[in-house]
């Protein structure tokens, strides 16, 4: 219904959960979609804007930064809790629910990006960087 209802909907989210929340807008496909997830200090936003790898069929996602484009942290992949929801995102990919909130429905409403929010795929592990090329938008 909003930005309000949509902070409620994330703020329930589970903390030991390791399943994404998808939201969709009942729109024809190809539509913007987002999904979220709780993470270590916060929500780490993923957003959808059709982006299909070469050789796959469905769109995949970008994880949210607040930074430049390009200025996003290579993942610690030695770190035992790698690719799992107690890695921790860091302060600039992670959201509070309000602030997670507020992306999701820019993007859905809009397909823009705030000002101050970039996109990437950098959060992967080397081997899956070079086969997403960085995916930064």
């Amino acid at each position: 219904r909003g930005v309000e209802h949509l902070t409620v909907l994330i703020s329930t989210l589970g903390r030991n959960d390791e399943a994404f929340a998808i939201i969709e807008w009942p729109r024809p496909f190809p539509q913007p979609w987002a999904q979220t997830r709780p993470s270590e200090g916060g929500f780490i936003v993923e957003l959808n804007d059709g982006f299909v790898l070469p050789g796959n069929q469905y769109p995949c996602t970008r994880r949210a930064y607040r930074v430049r484009p390009g200025d996003y942290p290579l993942p610690d992949e030695n770190d035992p809790r790698y690719q799992t929801p107690a890695y921790p995102a860091g302060e600039m990919a992670s959201f509070t629910a309000m602030a997670g909130a507020e992306l999701l429905w820019a993007w859905l409403t809009t397909a823009t990006l705030p000002s101050g929010i970039a996109v990437t795929m950098r959060h992967f592990g080397a081997k899956q960087r070079q086969h997403f090329g960085g995916g930064d938008l």
